[in-house]
């Protein structure tokens, strides 16, 4: 096993690369190396290359004010899934030319209406 292990300040990991990425990756279980994820430079975005799963209760937040509530969360607390909205008004847009916004829920019989 490798291990950083860092006791003081803060632990910088930096790619001084003109457009240069950071590429996370490992094995896939089946003997490849696979990416999980990569933080791109040029685009200045963050790729997550595989499904991310969060814990019960474990928020996903979104927006500046995330040291005690995000702007936006999404979770689940093992009962109950969430979208909560806690600043100005909540927008679902579909932008694609001549497409839906669907809503599906269970009909009460096991099917989905």
């Amino acid at each position: 096993a490798s291990i950083i292990n860092n006791k003081t300040g803060t632990l910088y990991i930096k790619s001084t690369q003109t457009d240069g990425d950071i590429a996370f990756e490992a094995d896939n279980g089946a003997g490849s190396v696979v990416e999980y994820l990569r933080i791109d430079g040029q685009y200045e975005q963050v790729y997550l290359r595989k499904d991310m799963q969060v814990a019960d209760g474990k928020k996903i937040m979104f927006g500046d004010s995330v040291q005690q509530s995000g702007d936006l969360e999404i979770y689940h607390d093992s009962t109950n899934s969430y979208l909560e909205n806690n600043t100005g008004d909540l927008y679902i847009r579909n932008n694609f030319q001549d497409r839906d916004i669907i809503l599906q829920s269970d009909d009460g019989s096991g099917g989905v209406d």
